[in-house]
């Protein structure tokens, strides 16, 4: 059996995914709803009762480069205060170690945007 941190199973997964087509996700849906009489149906309608709020959260999994870089954190931390009311200490508390979630309930659209912005940074993101 393999032991993977979080980070590690993360990283796997991206890697299956990018390297195969194949979403991680998907595979353990079809195991879980191919046995036992009608299991899938109802873990359809579950899935159906969530709906989308229209709000994300914008993720720091890891930084690419080990330590991210100050001109990226300042970088990183202006647009935190520009978009939410942080203070600086909040900002640089947030940034210290990955994973760190850097907007929390931030619109869909907006939320894009920010994505786009940082995308050139040595750091990987992840948006729910």
């Amino acid at each position: 059996m393999l032991k993977l941190d979080f980070i590690s199973l993360c990283q796997f997964m991206d890697l299956l995914k990018s390297k195969t087509g194949i979403d991680p996700n998907s595979i353990s849906d079809m195991a879980s709803s191919g046995g036992g009489g009608g299991g899938g149906e109802a873990k359809a309608e579950a899935a159906a009762e969530v709906a989308d709020t229209g709000f994300r959260k914008i993720i720091i999994r890891e930084f690419t480069s080990g330590t991210l870089p100050v001109k990226e954190k300042f970088a990183i931390m202006k647009l935190m205060r520009a978009e939410q009311d942080l203070s600086l200490p909040d900002c640089k508390q947030r940034l210290d170690k990955p994973p760190c979630t850097i907007f929390d309930k931030i619109e869909k659209a907006k939320a894009e945007e920010i994505m786009d912005q940082l995308k050139d940074m040595p750091i990987t993101l992840m948006s729910e």
